[in-house]
């Protein structure tokens, strides 16, 4: 089989969320421009309307934004993970096994890989399946005091035998759990 491409519509990206976000912030700041016009002295009516107009925009955009930012950092992936697995499962899918960003039909010998950034759900036969190994990549911060942090990020990446979707990518939890997945991939397509 090749590789089946499917696409799911209901599920938003964050972008619509950010547009929404960006103009209910719009309308509350013309709301306050106008309240502005209404009750302000006449003399100074434009550059106190321009103010709250500014103040309203900032105050309310601002945090709602590092809202969506944490949001998508961290509910975001695995709520749209699930979704799709839903989907998958809704559609005969059996889901065995599954991981951010995968999901294993051991009976059917499918994988399906859930991008948790996209609407997309991509699904191959285990014999399309050519190569699988971790990666890893470590971060330094150094903050302003001298302090430094370091943070690993561990994924696998998935070799398939399709020349327009070559590779495809899911996250690990840890180093560990990267290497236990190399394992079950191991197992399941060397079956």
């Amino acid at each position: 089989m090749a590789l089946e491409q499917v696409n799911l519509e209901n599920i938003s990206g964050l972008w619509s969320g950010n547009k929404k976000l960006l103009a209910f912030t719009l309308i509350i700041a013309c709301l306050a421009l106008f309240i502005s016009f209404k009750y302000s002295p006449k003399d100074s009516i434009l550059g106190l309307a321009f103010l709250f107009f500014i103040v309203g925009f900032f105050l309310l955009f601002i945090p709602f934004y590092w809202g969506v930012i944490i949001y998508e950092r961290g509910f975001y992936p695995a709520k749209n993970h699930k979704n799709k697995l839903q989907y998958l499962t809704d559609n005969g899918f059996s889901v065995d096994y599954s991981a951010l960003g995968i999901a294993i039909d051991e009976s059917q010998r499918k994988v399906a890989f859930t991008l948790y950034r996209s609407t997309q759900i991509y699904i191959c036969d285990f014999y399309d399946i050519r190569s699988w190994s971790p990666i890893s990549e470590t971060t330094t911060t150094i903050t302003s005091n001298g302090n430094i942090y370091q943070k690993d990020a561990n994924a696998v990446l998935v070799n398939i035998a399709n020349p327009k979707h070559p590779q495809f990518i899911f996250s690990a939890k840890s180093h560990r759990h990267a290497n236990e997945w190399i394992a079950r991939l191991s197992a399941l397509i060397n079956k």
